[in-house]
């Protein structure tokens, strides 16, 4: 070493992508509503080149995704609606012990 130089020259490294510019455009349009794993294997079906789940999911985050989780939250119907008003009614005049 030189005392402080530059140790790696990655930047440089002008190594040719997995996906170019076309499967991205491709993956962007599919994107929505779809596993890694199903998003992977209809990109690879299209293409001559095959890709893997790790170099789709880097494209995917580089153009912004990222995987999010469902909220689960009850489903409430007209019995639980009538239900809750009812309770609602009997208990209209409660207060906090002080």
């Amino acid at each position: 070493m030189d005392g402080g130089g530059k140790t790696n020259d990655r930047a440089n490294c002008k190594g040719q992508l997995a996906l170019n510019e076309r499967g991205a455009r491709r993956l962007n349009r599919i994107v929505r509503s779809q596993t890694l794993a199903q998003l992977t294997t209809q990109l690879n079906q299209g293409s001559s080149r095959t890709v893997s789940k790790r170099t789709v999911q880097r494209s995917l985050h580089r153009m912004g995704f990222w995987s999010r989780r469902v909220t689960r939250i009850p489903l409430l119907n007209a019995h639980h609606r009538a239900a809750r008003l009812a309770w609602a009614r009997q208990h209209r005049e409660w207060t906090l012990p002080r």
